[in-house]
């Protein structure tokens, strides 16, 4: 059965998406960096620097940064600014959001390399003399896995395809 797909365009506040049980899409009109200033301040954000909020919103996704971390300086039932709300909290919220997430990741990264090189020590300590140990499905399990029995030799037959491409 072929679903019909409706576009709408927004004007006024964010409804839910729903049109006789076919799904909608909102397409948002382009507004410029002016105009999405003028959105927010008439919700009552304070910006004291348009030079700088208008760069920062050229640089970074305005609906990520507005829709995203705004709800935090926002009353739920108006859909306005909070007293004193101001463009710079956003941006510090976000800045220390992307820290905390790079921060995050880079931890991340770092445990995942050591846990690898702790694997491949161990295996290669447990299988010293056997070349190509890791694509030889016994060096895993004496029980047999679906899995590891389509990984290992698409594996194998990959390895086997770049040698011979390099060679050739």
């Amino acid at each position: 059965m072929e679903q019909e797909i409706v576009l709408v365009t927004l004007r006024g506040p964010m409804r839910k998406p729903s049109f006789l049980g076919m799904e909608v899409f909102f397409i948002k009109q382009f507004k410029t960096l002016d105009e999405q200033l003028i959105i927010v301040h008439n919700r009552n954000l304070r910006i004291t620097d348009y030079k700088r909020a208008k760069q920062f919103l050229l640089t970074n996704n305005y609906y990520n940064i507005i829709n995203g971390y705004s709800k935090y300086f926002m009353d739920n039932e108006t859909n306005i600014y909070k007293n004193n709300a101001t463009f710079d909290e956003i941006t510090h919220l976000h800045r220390f959001d992307t820290a905390i997430k790079h921060a995050l990741m880079k931890s991340l990264g770092h445990a995942e390399d050591h846990i690898k090189y702790i694997t491949a020590h161990r295996f290669a300590e447990n299988y010293p003399n056997i070349k190509y140990a890791y694509l030889q499905l016994s060096s895993y399990t004496k029980n047999r896995n679906s899995k590891l029995d389509w990984l290992i030799p698409n594996l194998c037959n990959l390895i086997k395809k770049k040698s011979r491409q390099k060679k050739g």
